[in-house]
């Protein structure tokens, strides 16, 4: 006589579903945890590949940094958007012939579109005002090039090409393990939390000749930052 098969239980079957679901509790931020990581090591290799192109447009032009030209002050870090030849050249333009590729501007992270503007190209990376401004700045001005970075993740996507000087409370957004990441002007990429990367009360954050800087671009001592 065939032994009768017994069911599971209602107890037997929630207990399973409890486990599955304490599985899954567990698993799942690890998975996102790992994607993100994927994503980060994406982000890294973009800003090496334009700290690349970078440092083979500045053999070409004298060892002179691109820049992002801008008519209308005060707001000359913005180019908006940056493919439209009226807004032109800025540092996307300028390093597009080295790259080759419009996805090498963009982090897989940087899911924030708001500032997109449709049909034109787009970047997720912003440049460090001090270097990357009007064409002038010489590899020279830059006194400590291994704590100077030059191109940093901006957590967000643009149509914009524009710079950044450290002051500005909402961009770069941390958006990778509550960091960021950066290329820096002696060629090496690596994440940092957002602090001591864009530090410069004490002027040393960016690392730059401050005072070259400022011959350079006609500045005065009265509208620079506190020192």
């Amino acid at each position: 006589m065939q032994a009768k098969r017994s069911a599971f239980t209602l107890i037997e079957l929630l207990v399973v579903i409890a486990i599955i679901a304490i599985l899954a509790a567990i698993l799942f931020p690890v998975f996102a945890q790992a994607r993100e990581k994927a994503r980060a090591i994406s982000c890294i290799s973009n800003l090496k590949q334009i700290d690349l192109a970078n440092q083979m447009y500045t053999d070409d032009y004298d060892e002179t940094y691109p820049g992002n030209y801008v008519a209308t002050l005060p707001t000359p870090w913005w180019c908006d958007p940056m493919d439209d030849p009226t807004a032109q050249p800025n540092f996307w333009s300028e390093l597009m012939p080295y790259i080759k590729s419009q996805a090498v501007f963009v982090c897989p992270s940087a899911t924030n579109t708001q500032f997109v503007e449709q049909g034109h190209a787009v970047t997720s990376y912003m440049a460090n005002w001090w270097i990357i401004y009007d064409g002038q700045t010489n590899e020279s001005m830059v006194k400590q090039p291994a704590r100077c970075p030059v191109f940093v993740d901006a957590g967000a996507t643009w149509s914009g090409a524009w710079t950044y000087d450290g002051r500005d409370e909402f961009y770069p957004i941390a958006i990778h393990s509550n960091g960021i990441n950066a290329n820096y002007a002696d060629g090496h990429a690596k994440w940092n939390t957002i602090g001591p990367v864009f530090q410069i009360a004490d002027n040393t954050g960016w690392a730059i000749d401050w005072w070259a800087c400022y011959g350079a671009y006609s500045y005065t001592t009265s509208t620079c930052p506190a020192q």
